[in-house]
C-alpha cells in the first residue's frame, strides 16, 4: 500500500497475513526515502507498486520512486522470519525518469523485473537465496 505520511511525501508500507492466527502483522515501511513513491491515487495511479510472493512466503516488491533528480526503479525482498531487505535501486543514479516497472515471480521464487530506461528495455533476474526462507 502507498500511504501519505501527513507531511510531504507518499511511502510504501507492507503487512503480512498469518493464516494460522488470522491476523495481519503491524505495517512496516518498505522504503526509507523522503521522496514520493509513485502509484498514489491522483497523479500516478497507473504506476502502483507491485509485490509478488512465492509458495514459501518470500516476496519481492518493485516500485518507481523519485531520488530527487529522476524517477528510479527500486526493489526490496521480504523473507519470512527476517523481514524486508534495504531497497536497491535498479537503474543508475541520474538517469532519465524511469517508470512502469513490471514484476513476475513463480512459486519457487524465481522472479524477473523489467522496466523501460532511456529508450531501452532493462531486466533483472532474481532467485531466492538457498539460506533464506527455509530452502
Amino acid at each position: 500500500m502507498v500511504q501519505y505520511d501527513g507531511y510531504d511525501y507518499h511511502s510504501l508500507w507492507a503487512s503480512v497475513y498469518d493464516p494460522a492466527s488470522g491476523a495481519w502483522s503491524t505495517p512496516v515501511r518498505v522504503e526509507d526515502s523522503d521522496k514520493d513513491v509513485l502509484g498514489y491515487a491522483s497523479t500516478y495511479s497507473n504506476e502502483p507498486p507491485v509485490i509478488w510472493m512465492d509458495d514459501e512466503g518470500n516476496a519481492l516488491a518493485v516500485w518507481a520512486q523519485s531520488d530527487g533528480t529522476a524517477v528510479r526503479v527500486w526493489t526490496a525482498h521480504y523473507y519470512p522470519g527476517t523481514g524486508w531487505t534495504d531497497p536497491q535501486g535498479l537503474n543508475a543514479v541520474g538517469t532519465t525518469d524511469t517508470r512502469h516497472p513490471k514484476l513476475r515471480m513463480n512459486g519457487g521464487g524465481d522472479a524477473g523485473v523489467v522496466w523501460p530506461d532511456s529508450g531501452e528495455l532493462k531486466a533483472r533476474h532474481y532467485e531466492v537465496p538457498a539460506t533464506v526462507g527455509g530452502q
